[in-house]
């Protein structure tokens, strides 16, 4: 029998141009192309600030600072670009269109961005009752750049009024501190309702789902486990999304249950250390899943197979 290995669809697991410290695991990563405008009224220094103003290095705005911080409270990963990225005159302007975030984000290797604008625009104050307030608007769209166009997941728009109260806290910064977190946990609930399968399933035969697989070599140790056997003539990739890779048995055949079972009982018997494979009782789109552990003490085996 002729053995072949299927080529893998390419998994960027790395992202170019972005921190190492964005890659960390957990949850979807999202860019963020946030333009941060402060009206005179509000601060006699006001000003339309965009953290990729800087040709050389990224210059945060503190409306950047506060998502970061409410994102990081929420669970949700920030994609942080590497000092060292450059970005064309092109794009160095504030209130980026649909496309021109779409391909900032593929120069920073994104999948999920975060785009449009918020403002701190007027400051009141009651002449009876000496309120102060800061109004604050957003008006923002979550992006999808994985495939050949950008796709709108969501559009988020609104408003927050916040008024000087007790405590020390400036105004301004309270203000960016409510309008973070509202966009943090409207961000999350998207995350997650978009989080499914990504390209077609075939539900007639079930796939092999890797849940929190991240490292090219433990896949690739995975895949070359599941050749060697007598039963299997390939192993390519169903379809991926974020945090899920769905192996599939002899793509080019039509293969019983009993067959896939017997591929996953395969993957149960892997031993390599620092890898742990724990069954799940439920997958997307009828697979057998599992959840992939690995630990900083995994080498992949130098007898892997690489045909």
């Amino acid at each position: 029998m002729i053995r072949r290995i299927v080529a893998l669809a390419v998994m960027t697991l790395a992202l170019g141009g972005v921190a190492a410290d964005a890659q960390a695991a957990g949850g979807q990563a999202v860019l963020t192309l946030v333009t941060e405008h402060v009206e005179q009224d509000v601060d006699p220094g006001s000003a339309t600030r965009y953290w990729w103003s800087n040709p050389t290095e990224p210059a945060w705005t503190e409306t950047d600072t506060a998502l970061r911080t409410a994102f990081d409270d929420a669970g949700v990963r920030i994609l942080r670009p590497a000092d060292d990225v450059r970005i064309s005159s092109i794009y160095r302007r504030p209130d980026l269109s649909v496309d021109n975030a779409a391909a900032l984000a593929s120069i920073v290797g994104a999948n999920r961005v975060l785009t449009g604008r918020i403002t701190l625009d007027r400051t009141l104050a009651s002449p009876l009752w000496g309120v102060e307030s800061v109004g604050v608007r957003a008006d923002l769209k979550l992006l999808d750049t994985s495939g050949s166009e950008a796709a709108i997941l969501r559009e988020f728009e609104f408003e927050r009024e916040l008024y000087r109260g007790e405590g020390r806290t400036p105004l301004v910064e309270k203000a960016r501190r409510a309008v973070a977190d509202t966009t943090a946990e409207l961000l999350n609930r998207t995350l997650v309702a978009s989080s499914g399968p990504i390209g077609p399933v075939d539900s007639r035969e079930p796939g092999l789902a890797l849940h929190g697989l991240k490292r090219a070599a433990v896949l690739e140790t995975l895949r070359s486990r599941l050749v060697e056997a007598e039963f299997v003539d390939a192993v390519g990739i169903a379809w991926a999304t974020d945090g899920v890779i769905v192996l599939e048995i002899n793509p080019d055949s039509r293969d019983g249950d009993a067959l896939i079972r017997r591929a996953g009982r395969l993957l149960e018997s892997v031993d390599v250390r620092g890898l742990r494979m724990r069954r799940r009782d439920t997958s997307p789109a009828g697979a057998l899943g599992w959840d992939v552990t690995v630990t900083s003490g995994f080498e992949r085996p130098s007898g892997a197979s690489r045909r």
